[in-house]
C-alpha cells in the first residue's frame, strides 16, 4: 500500500452543533458521499447512486440487445438480471435501509421489469402478476441474504477490521447523542431479522454479538439461520405484492364518496 496515494476519511457523527437543518447536517456529514470500493460511506447516498446507474446501464441494454421485436420475454428479463441486477445491488449486504427506502428500490426495481417486460400505459399488469411472469421475488430477500452471508463471513474472522468496527459499536461511549431521529444502523436491520425469524439469538450487546460469532463457526447451523431468516420474510400477502396504483385509486373514490 502506497501510503502517499491512500485517502482517509474522517467519520464524525452530527450532534447538532451548527443547528439541526438538513443542509447543517449535510454540510457535517459530507463523508456519506464519499466513493469507497465503488460505493458511496452513506446508504441512502449509495441507494440513490446505484439507482440512477442501474437506469443507464438497463438503457444502454435497451438499445443493444433487448428490444422486444427481436428478443423473447424470458430472454429480456434473464439479459436484465445478468447485466442490470447486479449494478443495482452492488454491495448491498452493507445497506441499512429504512422501510421508505426499501419500499422506493421495490418500487424501482418493478418499474425496471415492467419497461423490460415492454408494459407501458395504457397497458396495467399487477405486482403480483410481474413477479409471476419474470419468476422474481421483492428484492428485500436478496438484500437480506446478502447481508447475513456477508455478516457471517466477517464473524469468522473476529480479528478484520470489519469485526472490531461491529465490536466497538456495542462499547459504551461518551459522545453525545445523535440530531434528529434515530438513525437506522446496520447491527438495527440485523437485530430486527433475528426478531422476526423466531430465534432465541439478538443484536443489541456485545454479548448478543459473542454468542452469533460462536454460531457462526458452525457454517451449517449458519446456513440454517439464513434460511430461517429470509423464509420469514413477507410472503404473496405482503403489501409488496400489492397494485400500489389500484389501492391508492380506491383510497381516493372512497373519500370522494365520504
Amino acid at each position: 500500500m502506497n501510503a502517499t496515494k491512500t485517502e482517509l476519511t474522517v467519520l464524525r457523527r452530527y450532534t447538532g452543533s451548527s443547528g439541526c437543518s438538513r443542509h447543517a447536517r449535510a454540510a457535517e456529514e459530507a463523508w456519506r458521499s464519499t466513493r469507497k470500493l465503488g460505493s458511496l460511506l452513506g446508504d441512502s447516498e449509495d441507494l440513490t447512486r446505484r439507482k440512477t446507474l442501474a437506469a443507464a446501464a438497463l438503457r444502454r441494454l435497451w438499445a443493444l440487445w433487448i428490444r422486444p421485436q427481436y428478443v423473447s420475454d424470458a430472454t429480456r428479463v434473464r439479459l436484465y438480471n445478468c447485466y442490470v441486477l447486479p449494478v443495482l445491488l452492488y454491495n448491498c449486504g452493507t445497506w441499512a435501509l429504512t422501510p421508505s427506502e426499501l419500499s422506493g428500490l421495490e418500487s424501482f426495481h418493478r418499474r425496471q421489469l415492467r419497461t423490460v417486460l415492454n408494459v407501458r400505459y395504457p397497458q396495467r399488469i399487477g405486482n403480483a402478476t410481474l413477479y409471476e411472469i419474470c419468476q422474481e421475488r421483492p428484492l428485500r430477500r436478496r438484500i437480506t441474504a446478502a447481508r447475513w452471508h456477508l455478516f457471517g463471513h466477517i464473524l469468522r474472522r473476529p480479528k478484520i477490521p470489519a469485526y472490531t468496527q461491529m465490536a466497538a459499536y456495542f462499547d459504551p461511549s461518551s459522545m453525545d447523542t445523535w440530531c434528529g431521529r434515530p438513525r437506522t444502523t446496520l447491527p438495527v436491520v440485523l437485530d430486527a431479522d433475528l426478531v422476526s425469524s423466531g430465534y432465541a439469538y439478538r443484536l443489541r450487546t456485545s454479548h448478543d454479538l459473542e454468542q452469533l460469532r460462536l454460531l457462526a463457526q458452525a457454517k451449517s447451523k449458519w446456513k440454517a439461520l439464513e434460511r430461517a431468516i429470509v423464509a420469514a420474510l413477507p410472503a404473496k400477502k405482503d403489501p409488496t405484492y400489492a397494485d400500489t396504483t389500484l389501492c391508492r385509486r380506491l383510497a381516493k373514490l372512497s373519500l370522494a364518496t365520504a
